[in-house]
């Protein structure tokens, strides 16, 4: 239930009452916030009024003990020690610091205390969040200029955010992206995976929550300047469906096999130039044909996940497949069939389990089409130089409203969208060379005792697709 804060002359802060069906709103909210403490209190004084100096002994005795050995949720005098560091729902430096840097802005007169409802800070993650109660005729867009300005440069932080979370209290949140987390991709643990089944673990949250990529679901399109980290992600997504013994994986790389290359010895085809690239997506839709025919004689409406694995396109540098600026003649006409070919996969390839991951450091309308982008689910924003190039990656929906342009200038920060209700930010997981050739070695060996990735696994009597097991799994 809300409540409305007022302050009086003294400066102390009390709580009226917003609704008759709250009982606590006529508490005063020293009582409501040091009840523990004040318990305490009253139990010591009555043991030393009623029993003198050796009850009052006693009483502090077993609220020592009380203190050691009793377990947090119910240790009083351990709650009491809380709220006494933190008398206004957060502790006294921080609270302070807070209060100095909102009172510093022009038309704010704060009271002696503030308020918070709730306060938390990941040192591993570089967060401090704060949720703040509004004072009668305040507005949250108050809050959106000079007030979070002046606490990020405060708090020294490098993103400062403010989220109304319920009517009349805002959630104040300072990032800190210098702050590395130590987080070991899941990439290098010891197991199989499968991309049909198991998301691609890309980066990390502000609150340190792994983002996870669902293949499955739809294509991926990655976008940034050149160094903001796209490259990482791609042999993240390489390195993840390198490990699906089922999996084919083709490699198109437009820097001449830089970037890509080292995954060559567990690739199914890998591609350099804009010929090689068609070549090589018109085996992809070759593989795709045949597999659409195999439904069709099922009777399935999609392949069910256990029936075959994946086939997955890694393209590093759309722009150098698909731009057509300044050409003309025959090179022109091949990169249309190109953009064409590609299009159609993206659009049709789901069903059979075709999944692109492209990556382009210049996200321009002559590069990605809008058509093109709309068709993949999955978009990741690295820093961006302009807004225009944002909001050609992220588009509409889940990630309307964000620019990529404010994302921090060291590589991995990115935002991703369409995978989930809402963007998010994160900070993308980093594998050294030695690392990635570790990787390599894994799926090599994976691959080999699991033999060669087939198309369908699930077969019947003379070789023949087993229909009537296949359609119990979808």
């Amino acid at each position: 239930m809300m409540r409305d804060v007022r302050c009086d002359r003294a400066g102390a802060t009390r709580v009226g009452r917003a609704s008759s069906a709250d009982p606590l709103a006529d508490v005063p909210l020293v009582v409501r916030r040091q009840w523990a403490s004040l318990l305490l209190v009253v139990a010591l004084v009555g043991a030393r009024l009623e029993f003198g100096w050796r009850g009052l002994v006693v009483a502090g005795g077993v609220v020592l003990a009380w203190f050691l050995f009793v377990p947090r949720r119910w240790n009083l005098p351990l709650h009491a020690l809380y709220r006494l560091r933190r008398p206004d729902g957060a502790p006294r430096r921080r609270a302070w610091r807070f209060r100095r840097a909102v009172a510093s802005c022009a038309g704010v007169a704060l009271p002696s205390r503030v308020l918070f409802a709730s306060y938390g800070r990941n040192r591993q993650t570089g967060v401090e969040q704060f949720e703040v109660r509004l004072w009668p005729g305040d507005f949250p867009e108050r809050w959106r200029t000079g007030r979070l300005e002046a606490l990020r440069s405060e708090f020294r932080a490098d993103h400062a955010d403010v989220t109304e979370t319920r009517p009349g209290r805002l959630r104040v949140r300072l990032v800190d992206r210098s702050v590395l987390p130590v987080v070991e991709p899941p990439h290098l643990r010891n197991f199989g995976v499968d991309v049909l089944t198991d998301p691609v673990p890309i980066g990390i949250t502000d609150a340190g929550e792994v983002i996870l990529v669902a293949l499955w679901q739809g294509s991926v399109l990655v976008g940034g300047i050149p160094g903001c980290g796209k490259s990482g992600i791609l042999q993240l997504c390489c390195g993840w469906v390198a490990l699906d013994r089922r999996a084919l994986l083709y490699t198109c790389d437009g820097k001449e096999g830089s970037e890509l290359g080292r995954w060559s010895p567990v690739a199914a085809g890998s591609a350099g130039t804009v010929r090689e690239t068609l070549e090589l997506l018109t085996e992809v839709e070759e593989v795709r044909k045949r597999r659409a025919d195999e439904r069709a004689a099922l009777g399935l409406r999609i392949w069910p996940p256990e029936a075959l694995g994946a086939v997955v396109v890694v393209i590093d540098e759309l722009a150098v497949l698909t731009d057509m600026t300044g050409l003309r003649g025959a090179e022109r006409e091949e990169r249309e069939a190109l953009s064409r070919l590609l299009v159609h996969l993206v659009r049709v390839g789901r069903a059979d389990r075709v999944i692109f991951v492209a990556a382009t450091q210049r996200p321009s309308v002559d590069v990605i089409n809008p058509g093109f982008r709309d068709l993949i689910l999955t978009r990741v924003a690295g820093r961006c130089s302009t807004r225009e190039q944002s909001a050609t990656i992220l588009g509409s929906g889940a990630g309307a409203g964000l620019d990529a342009t404010s994302l921090p200038p060291s590589p991995g920060s990115f935002i991703v969208c369409g995978h989930a209700p809402e963007a998010v930010r994160g900070r993308a997981f980093w594998l050294i060379d030695d690392q990635l050739d570790q990787l390599l070695a894994r799926a090599v060996e994976i691959r080999r005792a699991g033999g060669q990735p087939g198309t369908v696994v699930m077969a019947g009597p003379q070789g023949r697709p087993a229909c009537r097991e296949m359609r119990s799994t979808t």
